[in-house]
């Protein structure tokens, strides 16, 4: 084995070009310095994972800043631990790596495969499963957080942004040139993880999926290359990205479709448990509108006695739209003025009206089926039924689907997700509490409600096979629900860009196709 000093040096000499040659001309003196330093870690041995761990801290923090250990400063490692959306997820990191810029990813990259450590990729950690964008201690997590740039092309077409940056920073920065670009819905929520599982945005019958919208990838495959695909170049790992997840390198920058359709009229309802078969037979009318209208978008959200609707319109409305109309007959307990607003702010507010934020433990669980009212009102009684048994919160979100989603992400190039060409709803159950002595029960409690679902939807002949990667809990296989034929295609793209399976062995934990069972 070369001494890691050259493996270094030659990852910086693969790095060509005029965007790194400023940062590759800072760190190669660097390497080139600690040369001894280097080759002494590379030399000793590596039994534990422990020693792994320690070997890629310490040789990373000879070459950058925004390497963390437990050690050397307790305090900020464990603000750096805690930024997961679930407390679930905030494990005792080993290390944690900040990249400032893609050859100090590349970098960091090489050094865990060279270790042969364990990691994980963080970009914003918005997903409840432990161990997705978190590790503990005996792996190594390498935190995207700093990649977090938002750079608008001169012609204004294409919006380039980096791993780290969240949608609502993303609506913000290009509302004030009176544009937006397909993504989250709210607050938080980052641009890599969102995009990697499909992405669901407001209007996918408009855009398709958030994947549907990207023009170009840029890319570090295992061994700390950079590689960009798009519709010409390296078009299999284009398509393999777009829903496949994290299983064939880390994406350093994302460029996006832009949009003119930044503003939105947004009218939110909440309705007591009485109403709720009025309700859902009117979210169903709602649904076929949204067929005919691309315009159109939706959510429902139930909790334990209620049901919230979002209605919203792409554009700025002077009255409600006639599709609005169906819930006008049907007493609310909440009912506020529908207001004109804007991607970024509804971001923030949907958030709020339907208390996504904050910090707390949290688990998923999603499926997918043709809509139905009967399913609808039998998800919330199952709801209300196991929520009346606990003390923690559970809730469930209705999201509709069309068929203009599927062929937009076809007329833009296609995806892996293979979505069935059909209307259907997206379903995600979930629960949220913080006493550490509900986190058997609250998980268990989620399961079982997502397993209810689903047979409800089965019993009514209306379930579909899809999970949505971005809903789903770690024991789903949203990959497989792909189909044989996807999964098989995905499986040669990763053998042809991580010939070594580094994206299934060293990574932690993850929808990884190794973990795609039964077909």
């Amino acid at each position: 084995m070369a001494p890691l000093s050259h493996e270094l040096i030659a990852v910086l000499d693969g790095l060509s070009g005029p965007d790194y040659a400023k940062i590759v001309g800072t760190l190669r003196p660097k390497i080139v310095e600690n040369t001894e330093t280097l080759d002494a870690i590379g030399a000793r041995g590596h039994v534990s994972p422990q020693d792994r761990v320690a070997a890629v801290a310490d040789a990373a923090g000879a070459l950058f800043d925004g390497v963390s250990r437990p050690s050397q400063n307790p305090a900020e490692h464990q603000s750096l631990m805690k930024k997961n959306w679930s407390t679930l997820c905030w494990l005792p990191t080993g290390c944690i790596i900040r990249p400032r810029t893609v050859p100090e990813v590349a970098l960091a990259l090489r050094l865990v495969t060279h270790f042969r450590t364990t990691f994980s990729v963080r970009s914003n950690g918005h997903i409840a499963e432990p161990g997705f964008s978190s590790v503990g201690e005996s792996g190594v997590l390498l935190d995207l957080g700093r990649l977090n740039q938002i750079v608008l092309s001169d012609d204004k077409s294409v919006v380039h942004v980096g791993p780290g940056a969240t949608w609502d920073g993303v609506y913000e920065a290009l509302e004030k040139h009176e544009l937006t670009a397909v993504g989250g819905r709210i607050k938080g929520v980052g641009v890599a993880g969102l995009i990697l599982g499909g992405g669901m945005s407001h209007f996918s019958n408009a855009w398709g999926m958030a994947c549907d919208s990207v023009r170009n990838f840029e890319v570090l495959p295992a061994d700390s290359s950079v590689v960009q695909a798009n519709a010409t170049e390296n078009a299999d790992l284009f398509w393999a990205l777009k829903g496949g997840g994290a299983n064939f390198g880390i994406v350093t920058r994302f460029d996006l479709d832009t949009h003119p359709d930044y503003k939105i009229w947004v009218s939110v309802r909440t309705f007591a448990a009485q109403e709720v078969p009025k309700v859902m037979e009117a979210v169903t009318t709602y649904q076929k509108a949204m067929e005919n209208d691309e315009n159109l978008g939706f959510n429902a959200v139930g909790v334990s006695g209620f049901v919230s609707t979002a209605v919203i319109y792409r554009g700025h409305l002077d009255e409600a739209h006639p599709a609005c109309k169906v819930f006008d007959d049907i007493e609310a307990v909440a009912a506020p003025p529908p207001v004109n607003t804007t991607q970024a702010a509804l971001c923030a507010k949907l958030c709020e009206d339907f208390k996504l934020d904050g910090k707390a433990k949290r688990r998923v669980g999603t499926l997918s089926l043709k809509p139905d009212a009967d399913a609808y009102i039998d998800f919330f009684n199952l709801l209300c039924e196991a929520h009346a048994k606990e003390e923690f919160h559970l809730q469930f979100v209705l999201q509709p689907l069309g068929k203009a989603a599927v062929h937009q992400g076809r007329r833009r190039g296609g995806n892996c997700m293979n979505i069935s060409e059909t209307e259907q709803t997206w379903a995600v159950v979930m629960g949220e509490w913080t006493e550490q002595r509900h986190d058997e029960a609250a998980q268990s409690a989620v399961d079982k409600l997502r397993s209810q679902f689903e047979l409800a939807a089965k019993s009514r002949g209306r379930d579909l096979d899809l999970l949505y990667m971005n809903d789903a809990c770690a024991y789903q296989d949203p990959l497989g629900s792909y189909g044989a034929e996807t999964v098989d295609k995905l499986w040669a793209v990763s053998r042809k860009y991580d010939w070594k399976g580094v994206f299934q062995e060293l990574q932690n934990d993850g929808f990884l196709l190794s973990k795609t069972v039964g077909l």
